[in-house]
């Protein structure tokens, strides 16, 4: 038959120890050993033997998890649904290190933080909802792998995944309201401990990432901001450490606008918001220029516009206009190309309204230089906007007309022409800064007694400038 199991217990000095403290054992001390046989298996064993019967079962279960999971360990990214549950089963009868993280979302119903662990009838919706996003932000993490329905694997990037170096998961627990980060490693408890803090830096980072989603999401439903995610206009006793949204998303796309001279960068935002973003406009944020808007990935961002000096009012474009793009993602082309072009359009088409209008009040002001260039290659610079992916080019608007040959002096037939066309009152005789310094010189080259061409040094006197909304002096 089987042989009955011995129980020993030893005593230093009448107190109790261990193998262990027997072996550090440096000074004399009366030691003492007790022990029980029992010959009768099918007696109850007292409680203090049971007690180590127990313990001694548990650290041999634990032993054979353990040699368990380091088989498992080698299966490397081969590993299937069944492994997984496997595994788990035998992490829970090992010493691991676990870290419970209490879980919270925000609920755009109460405009606030609600914890996840106590749902009620009115935010139990909007918490399925969070949880819902939660997974799926760690369904898409590059370092997870999803082992069961509401557990994922952490994966090492810095290891090959055919072998993996440690046990890490994360379990998202509903019915807590928390996520449960369990690590085994192969080095000990203090190499568990290491992971553990290290995954849970990551699982904070989605769950900041989650929030930020639901409070996008929330901003583009009720075009309301919450100040977790744009704080209101900082007033001035706020210190600047506190101007920044305890979830406010980062600046994934900018650009800057050169504004020209003739375009006041205030009105110029005011335009902007009142036709082109008249319908992404947050309404509890009209002070700080800010507006919400989707892409062609259903990705949401808030977009706010600024403007800066770059240079001196003398110059062509000493201001500049800037868009910051905010989210979590980088925005599509459909932000960056088509909505920054019509930005850029509209602000080229507010800088030629400035001068239309300078023109309308007075036809001979004194154009410059600049505003000449402008107007030259403004309608370049919209087909270029309009044709961005084409990269074709407006053709020559040149113009030469051959006068007939029973014109006998072409000079007057000028001069009748600048008198007629200046009798419009959309057509103006253009005046600009350079005038002043130019000869109105002509040349007269003639061939046997007839006219054969008129040359200008400069066309002051010829030149004319077309402004549909007509002259208010006329």
């Amino acid at each position: 038959g089987e042989n009955p199991p011995l129980f020993f217990r030893f005593t230093l000095d009448e107190k109790l120890v261990s193998f262990n403290e027997i072996l550090a054992l440096k000074k004399s001390a009366m030691l003492a050993a007790q022990v029980s046989v029992f010959v009768e298996p099918e007696k109850k064993l007292p409680q203090s033997h049971a007690a180590v019967v127990s313990k001694l079962q548990n650290a041999l279960n634990s032993f054979a998890s353990e040699q368990t999971l380091e088989k498992f360990r080698f299966l490397g990214r081969s590993l299937t649904e069944e492994d997984f549950k496997v595994v788990m089963q035998n992490i829970a009868k090992t010493n691991h290190h676990s870290l419970d993280m209490p879980l919270e979302f925000f609920i755009s119903r109460s405009n606030s933080l609600v914890h996840a662990d106590n749902p009620t009838g009115s935010n139990e919706n909007d918490l399925d909802h969070g949880f819902s996003v939660l997974m799926e932000e760690l369904d898409k993490a590059t370092f997870t792998v999803r082992a069961s329905q509401e557990t994922f694997l952490v994966l090492d990037d810095s290891a090959s995944r055919d072998v993996l170096p440690y046990w890490c998961f994360i379990q998202v627990r509903k019915p807590r309201g928390s996520v449960i980060v369990r690590v085994h490693h192969p080095l000990g408890e203090e190499a568990a401990e290491k992971q553990a803090k290290i995954t849970q830096r990551l699982v904070k980072s989605i769950l900041v990432r989650t929030n930020q989603l639901l409070l996008l999401d929330s901003l583009y439903t009720t075009k309301n901001a919450s100040d977790l995610l744009i704080r209101e206009e900082p007033t001035e006793n706020i210190i600047e450490a506190n101007l920044t949204a305890t979830y406010a998303c980062p600046v994934q796309y900018s650009t800057a606008i050169p504004l020209h001279r003739r375009c006041a960068p205030h009105q110029a935002i005011l335009e902007l918001e009142t036709t082109i973003l008249q319908n992404f406009i947050i309404s509890n944020r009209r002070s700080r220029s800010v507006f919400v808007y989707k892409d062609e990935s259903s990705s949401v961002f808030y977009m706010t516009l600024n403007w800066f000096k770059i240079a001196d009012d003398t110059e062509q474009n000493p201001h500049t206009i800037e868009l910051l793009v905010h989210g979590c993602d980088k925005p599509g082309p459909l932000i960056t190309d088509q909505l920054v072009s019509l930005l850029r359009r509209k602000l080229l088409t507010l800088t030629l309204d400035a001068l239309s209008n300078l023109l309308k009040k007075n036809p001979f002001f004194n154009l410059l230089s600049s505003d000449l260039a402008f107007i030259k290659n403004f309608s370049n610079a919209i087909h270029a906007l309009k044709e961005v992916d084409h990269g074709s080019t407006l053709p020559d608007r040149t113009r030469t007309y051959m006068l007939p040959p029973h014109v006998q002096d072409p000079l007057i037939l000028l001069l009748m022409f600048r008198q007629n066309i200046c009798g419009s009152t959309f057509i103006q005789q253009l005046h600009h800064e350079s005038c002043s310094e130019e000869s109105d010189s002509i040349q007269i080259d003639e061939d046997h007694g007839d006219i054969e061409k008129i040359s200008f040094a400069t066309l002051p006197d010829f030149q004319f400038y077309f402004n549909s909304s007509p002259s208010q002096l006329d």
